[in-house]
């Protein structure tokens, strides 16, 4: 497990010795299921949210779920678990699946996951939702522009502003949730006047 980036969670050896069994086991687990053990996958992609698995290592092997060889709650899985693991070497999975084809709810929860991971890697990708998307209410578009706000990327200021001043005539029955406000809100993170 050389050249491979950790987050440890304690600082003594026993610790750190535990730490890697664990991370040695889920990764063995997760590279010898075959796509029909979708309750161990699952099980196992759950394992991955706590605080004590976080490696590198897991990225590739989490991504290959997000393929079209697997169910849709699978991807959806694997997708909210990469989110969690916040390794950047996730993002050209999340980007690739998200080009792939899958459902709306998944393409959703991809964007969140960009978003938590904080990369600059995603924005260009991110902008582009918004752009395609302009001139609609559309779920994914106030998602892209929430990931965008979470990454704090200066970049996408230009797309979000212009994205909220469009819709303001359009939020005013549903203010809260309109994409006015979520722009609103994405360049307060930011930091944007």
């Amino acid at each position: 497990f050389e050249d491979v980036e950790w987050i440890t969670v304690g600082d003594n050896q026993k610790d750190i010795d535990y730490f890697n069994l664990g991370i040695t086991t889920l990764v063995t687990r997760l590279a010898n299921m075959n796509k029909n053990n979708n309750q161990g996958i699952v099980a196992t992609l759950f394992a991955l949210r706590g605080d004590n698995f976080k490696s590198s290592l897991l990225v590739p092997i989490v991504a290959r779920f997000l393929n079209n060889d697997y169910e849709d709650n699978l991807k959806s899985i694997a997708t909210v678990s990469l989110g969690e693991l916040w390794f950047e070497s996730g993002v050209p999975f999340l980007i690739e699946s998200l080009d792939s084809g899958v459902p709306s709810r998944i393409q959703s929860e991809i964007v969140e996951s960009l978003g938590k991971i904080g990369s600059e890697e995603a924005v260009v990708k991110l902008i582009q939702i918004v752009e395609e998307n302009s001139n609609s209410l559309s779920a994914l578009r106030n998602d892209a522009v929430r990931a965008l706000g979470d990454i704090r990327s200066d970049e996408a200021v230009p797309a979000i502003k212009k994205m909220a001043e469009e819709s303001f005539d359009l939020d005013k029955k549903y203010y809260e949730l309109g994409p006015g406000f979520v722009g609103i809100k994405a360049l307060g993170k930011i930091g944007s006047p």
